[in-house]
Formats: C-alpha cells, structure tokens, sequence
C-alpha cells in the first residue's frame, strides 16, 4: 500500500503539530485518506522565537515567545507570554527588575543616584531617630507626657523654690513612691542631663553624616557612610 507524508495543524491556531503518514485509500487508487486538519505542503522551517502556522490555504511563520516573560521598562509590568503571535514590544527586557525604583538606562536596571541619596538619608536619620525612641521605651507614657513638668520641678526645687506647681508635682511623685524628694529631684536631673547629651550626640551625628551624604558623588560614596556603633 502506498504511503505519503502529511502535516498536521491545530484547528485552532494552525500551530504546526507534526507530520503523520497518509494511506492510499484501497477503493481509490491516486487518492489518500489525509487526517483532518492536514496539508501535503511541507511547513517552513521556523526560526527561533517562532512558529509555523497553516492559515488560508497556506503556511506561513508567526512570533512564538511562549513561555518568556518580559518586563516594561517604563512601568516595570510583567508579561508573561502564553499565546502565538504575541509580539514582544520594544520597549520590553527580559531582564527582570530588581528594585521597584530602578529605571532602565537602555541596558540594564539603575536605581537613580538621587533616590539613592534619598533612601541614605531615611537611613541615617532613622537610626539616630530610633535611638532616642529606644530610650523612650524605658518609660511609661505618663512619664513621658509629664517630662517637662517634672524638669521643670526638679529644677525649681534645686533652686529652693519649693512652692511651685511643678515643685510641688516632683514632690507629690516622691511622696506616691515612698522616696526622698531630694532623691527623686536628683534623678530628674540626671536623667535631664543624659538625655540632653544624648539628643545632642544623635542630632550632631545625624547633621554630620547629611552633610557626607549631599556631597557624596558615587554609589560607593554612599555605601561608605554608616552610622557609628557607639551610637547604637
């Protein structure tokens, strides 16, 4: 029995399946049983990144980027390709973006120098910031309403000045707390002056490295400035 090659397609698309064998029909002779939805014409020969298709009567090679995912590089939005004849725009990358700020530069993804800049100085004043909230947290939310009152008192009382509203609330602490007011003043104080040293250490480090930063010239330049361990 006579045989002869045959090509299938999807119904579909017209997506090249592959070739089948023919069979000559036994009642007709010249004649063979093809399969639906094939063709005796032989496809082309797709390239990479593509597909032959059977569409009118005729084959011809459509985009195939199935499988791929591209990434705008203007928005950053993902495509991912699932269909034939998906073009791929060429405003499109392959390479993925690493950093929703990055733009492309026309070969690769680059968070811009500025918002580099930006995200050092969010850094540095975070870290002084988060210091003095650390000490914050040791005291309770009464205290911290009430710390201005209670310096005042503290220093009216070093002063002799027992009579004062603010005095006289540093006393009635001492008193709920079964301590001397002379004690507690003193604490006050102390606690006033550290603070007060600190706030000044944080502020001056965080001024000081805003300066480096604003000159800075490089991506290294930044990554150079870190805020010092024994502020931490």
């Amino acid at each position: 029995m006579n045989t002869k090659t045959v090509y299938n397609y999807n119904p579909d698309t017209g997506e090249y399946l592959g070739p089948e064998t023919a069979h000559e029909s036994p009642m007709e002779p010249g004649v063979y049983l093809m399969p639906a939805h094939s063709t005796e014409t032989a496809p082309p020969e797709a390239g990479e990144h593509q597909a032959a298709v059977y569409r009118n009567g005729a084959w011809l090679l459509t985009d195939d980027h199935r499988g791929e995912t591209w990434y705008d590089t203007a928005t950053q939005e993902r495509h991912e390709i699932k269909a034939l004849d998906e073009a791929i725009s060429n405003t499109w990358t392959q390479i993925e973006p690493t950093d929703h700020e990055a733009v492309w530069n026309g070969a690769a993804w680059e968070v811009p120098f500025a918002v580099l800049k930006e995200r050092k100085r969010r850094e540095i004043w975070g870290a002084g910031d988060a210091i003095l909230d650390e000490v914050k947290r040791s005291y309770t939310q009464a205290e911290i309403e009430s710390w201005s009152k209670q310096e005042q008192g503290a220093k009216d009382l070093a002063a002799g000045e027992t009579t004062t509203e603010a005095a006289q609330f540093v006393a009635g602490i001492a008193t709920l707390r079964g301590i001397p007011v002379d004690t507690l003043r003193d604490k006050i104080l102390a606690n006033v002056t550290a603070y007060g040293q600190l706030c000044t250490a944080v502020i001056g480090t965080q001024q000081r490295l805003d300066d480096l930063i604003k000159a800075a010239q490089t991506a290294e330049d930044l990554e150079a400035i870190v805020w010092p361990e024994t502020l931490g």
